[in-house]
């Protein structure tokens, strides 16, 4: 177990785990700043920006709180092909010149 002496001995251990700590927060923080902003939800940018808990919050949001995308909950139907009809005009007979 490292004791806080340790730590001042070997800050090498301190910083490359906060380095992991700030890398592993920014990836979570961002993916989550990113679909609430999308999907208008100013209330969970807000506390997704204020509030760090090293991604727990991100995470949690992103997995239940999320909204669903429209391709994965709105059911495709079918519509009846509608069947036009085509015209077909015919070409008018030209009117005979009278002369006067």
């Amino acid at each position: 177990m490292m004791t806080l002496y340790g730590i001042y001995q070997r800050p090498a251990w301190a910083l490359s785990g906060l380095l992991v700590a700030v890398v592993w927060s920014l990836i979570w923080k961002g993916y989550a700043l990113w679909y609430s902003s999308q999907n208008k939800q100013k209330g969970w940018f807000i506390a997704l920006l204020i509030v760090n808990t090293l991604g727990l919050l991100e995470i949690l949001y992103l997995i239940w709180f999320r909204p669903q995308p429209l391709g994965m909950t709105v059911s495709v139907e079918k519509k009846p092909q509608v069947q036009h009809k085509t015209v077909t005009k015919t070409a008018a007979k030209p009117k005979k010149k009278t002369t006067v």
